[in-house]
């Protein structure tokens, strides 16, 4: 369903349905880069609970028949799923560049590509958001932060992305029942450099299940220690000691970060206070949460 543009003003019949249809279509052919990673969860309201509790253990049953029922009692907790705006200031047009309306509305033209672009962007920052930020709960609403688990957080430890950091990252997935393939991992590209140029066991074929990587090659891509392996610009940084900067490379499985894409809203109207200037407007509304920490890491790096 093609994304509705809200118009005011005179400006011709064709452009609004040009320009929704063709841009609803370049949006869905051009992917935020972690969409796919993370578990949809849709709704309309501001903020939408996920309820979880202790993990439930089988025994055997050793006693004796129609002994008496022990009852344990079950307690849910909440986490909440919040969904936050966003805008982009608007962009205008002289009101002589109505003559270009017809261009404007190609998808290949510049202005769709880029306002696609920063959507797309802002929404890979908010998957991030809720795999690294602070989860919500709270029995009635989304009032306590509560920070991804201290043991999931590794030090950079003055290094980049080691073979040890991969390592141990699969070791807290195994200990928490993640099973191999189901991890996304998203690196920067200085972290992606640093793997293929230093880590000779991404050659070595007893530790992948895909042809060894040539020399020059890109992991992105691949599975790799059965992590699947993505790389974004976006990712938080920090400089540390003037000089170098720490990177927070982020490891989650997909059912452990719940997604909400929410709607998006567009405008396109004629400013009778700027003689006539066309203005474009571009709004969202979407967001997250961790549904639970076992599956999720930072992996901090440093270069």
């Amino acid at each position: 369903m093609a994304i509705p543009v809200t118009t005011t003003g005179t400006l011709p019949e064709y452009f609004p349905q040009q320009f929704s249809t063709n841009y609803t279509d370049l949006i869905q052919q051009t992917q935020a880069e972690l969409e796919d990673t993370v578990t949809p969860f849709l709704f309309d309201a501001k903020e939408k609970d996920i309820k979880f509790g202790a993990k439930l253990d089988w025994h055997d049953d050793t006693g004796p028949r129609m002994a008496p029922t022990v009852l344990n009692e079950y307690n849910l907790g909440k986490r909440w799923v919040k969904t936050y705006k966003g805008k982009v200031d608007p962009i205008g047009l002289d009101e002589w560049d109505e003559d270009l309306l017809a261009e404007i509305a190609s998808p290949r033209s510049e202005i769709m590509k880029n306002m696609a672009a920063g959507y797309n962007r802002y929404k890979t920052r908010k998957i991030m958001d809720a795999i690294e930020g602070s989860a919500w709960e709270g029995l009635d609403g989304a009032d306590t932060a509560v920070a991804l688990t201290s043991s999931h957080v590794i030090a950079h430890g003055s290094t980049g992305l080691t073979f040890a950091k991969v390592t141990n990252v699969n070791k807290l997935a195994a200990q928490a029942d993640v099973q191999g393939g189901q991890l996304y991992w998203c690196i920067s590209p200085a972290d992606e450099e640093y793997l293929v140029t230093n880590i000779t066991e991404l050659r070595d074929k007893t530790n992948t299940f895909v042809p060894t990587l040539p020399a020059g090659g890109s992991i992105i891509g691949m599975t790799w220690m059965g992590i699947n392996w993505r790389r974004s610009n976006l990712l938080t940084t920090a400089v540390e000691n003037s000089t170098h900067l720490s990177t927070n490379t982020l490891v989650w499985a997909k059912n452990c970060v719940m997604w909400n894409p929410g709607k998006q809203k567009l405008a396109v109207e004629v400013r009778a206070d700027l003689d006539g200037a066309i203005q474009f407007r571009q709004s969202a509304r979407m967001g997250g949460a961790r549904s639970q920490d076992a599956g999720v890491f930072v992996v901090k790096t440093y270069y």
